[in-house]
């Protein structure tokens, strides 16, 4: 059967069999686009069933699926996304005007902060890099590696007091510095620069 071809405007949109080709004279799929699509309308969405997902792939790659973004879960109501590509990652980009990678998850499984390639589980990259820890009542605490020195800080502005850095190890505490700088190996209450 050939196919039927609307054209009211000079356009090139295809009925072929039971597929749709829009941009294209041979649909492979219920409904095949070469272009854009833009979808407009402030409530307008695109409504998946469960399970079904938005793959990505390439068509000199035998049309095998190398990445994939699936909007619901039908076990989990989760999202997922992935990438199967030998040099396939993640990326998440935001900026002021223009699209900044700010993170990074590359096929080996490592995130990347500041970087677009990690080299640890957990890799941040900063001009002063540093992790901050902030408590419900507003206290913070922080892990600074500015200029290759690294800084334990406990109560980092200091509104708090009395505050202290424990280590422990197998569940129980083995050092603490205090709010005055003692150090307690042993003990949690050091009556001097070091008790032990």
């Amino acid at each position: 059967t050939a196919p039927i071809r609307l054209d009211a405007t000079g356009g090139n949109s295809w009925i072929t069999g039971s597929n749709v080709g829009i941009g294209t004279t041979n649909p492979s799929t219920e409904l095949h686009v070469e272009g854009d699509i833009r979808v407009g309308g402030a409530t307008s969405l695109i409504d998946l069933d469960s399970n079904a997902k938005i793959v990505g792939q390439y068509y000199n790659n035998g049309e095998a699926e190398l990445t994939f973004l699936k909007m619901y879960n039908g076990a989990d109501a989760s999202i997922n996304m992935g990438t199967k590509h030998a040099l396939g990652y993640i990326s998440f980009a935001a900026g002021n005007g223009a699209y900044t990678e700010r993170m990074r998850i590359n096929n080996a499984g490592y995130v990347g902060i500041g970087t677009t390639s990690p080299s640890a589980i957990l890799d941040i990259s900063s001009s002063a890099p540093k992790i901050r820890l902030t408590d419900t009542d507003g206290v913070w605490s922080e892990i600074d590696g500015n200029n290759g020195q690294l800084t334990f800080s406990a109560d980092g502005a200091g509104s708090l007091g009395g505050t202290q850095i424990d280590f422990n190890v197998d569940g129980s505490n083995k050092m603490r510095i205090d709010s005055a700088g003692d150090v307690g190996i042993g003990t949690t209450a050091p009556l001097a620069t070091l008790d032990v």
